[in-house]
């Protein structure tokens, strides 16, 4: 982790101290999934929109990117890969990429973000208010993430405005006044980004899996990798 991006989580958590619900809320910083993933870089970028349930009793001060093996995900007693639109879209894209076998092994080598960091840490998502009150920052934050990770592509599951404006067209609106956001197509969704480092980010934009059909975005993400990954 980049001394800006440390700077930047600062400035997040500060924020979040200053939130009048900051007695149950938590940060989840980018994670590098899976045993061997942890600082390399070039590996894809998955991000959502934000965590649901964060399980900290206290807003952690971030000082790396997190390691983790997503071995939860595995656990038919909790928040099982399989049940989850999400990480099933997810899974079967990094399998068809790798031409590797679909299931819970195939969550490896890859990065995992959300567009909102500060979340509840109890089962709920951000509200509307709380989004607003840090979207400015973690703007800032993530696209600093990509510069310091530099990943082959960036995939937000995320949609545009759907889901009570949850996607990444409200960042898109911070993005492009500042000369960051330099291509968009809105037809097909895919976008690049340039950081404070000079470098091109090759994104892409496709709706959250919850109730759409899987299949069409995992074939929309995985022809979109053949480009780049």
């Amino acid at each position: 982790m980049d001394s800006n991006v440390k700077n930047l989580y600062k400035i997040l958590y500060e924020k979040a101290y200053s939130l009048k619900e900051r007695e149950n809320l938590g940060i989840l910083p980018t994670h590098f999934v899976g045993e061997k993933s942890r600082f390399k870089k070039g590996l894809p970028l998955f991000v959502g929109r934000d965590a649901n349930g964060l399980g900290q009793n206290e807003i952690p001060r971030v000082s790396d990117y997190e390691f983790d093996t997503l071995d939860w995900l595995k656990d038919k007693n909790g928040y099982y890969f399989d049940s989850s639109a999400f990480w099933r879209t997810v899974g079967h894209s990094l399998a068809l990429m790798r031409n590797e076998p679909y299931g819970a092994n195939i969550f490896h080598d890859f990065y995992w973000s959300d567009l909102y960091k500060i979340n509840f840490r109890t089962k709920d998502g951000t509200t509307q208010g709380l989004r607003s009150a840090q979207i400015n920052e973690c703007a800032e934050l993530l696209l600093a993430e990509m510069d310091d990770l530099d990943p082959c592509i960036s995939v937000f599951l995320t949609g545009m405005y759907e889901g009570e404006n949850k996607g990444v067209g409200r960042f898109f609106e911070r993005w492009e006044p500042r000369g960051q956001l330099k291509s968009k197509n809105e037809s097909t969704g895919e976008f690049t980004l340039v950081g404070e480092s000079g470098k091109t980010h090759h994104c892409l934009v496709v709706p959250h899996p919850q109730g759409k059909s899987e299949q069409e975005i995992i074939n929309r993400i995985v022809n979109y990798s053949k480009i780049f990954y």
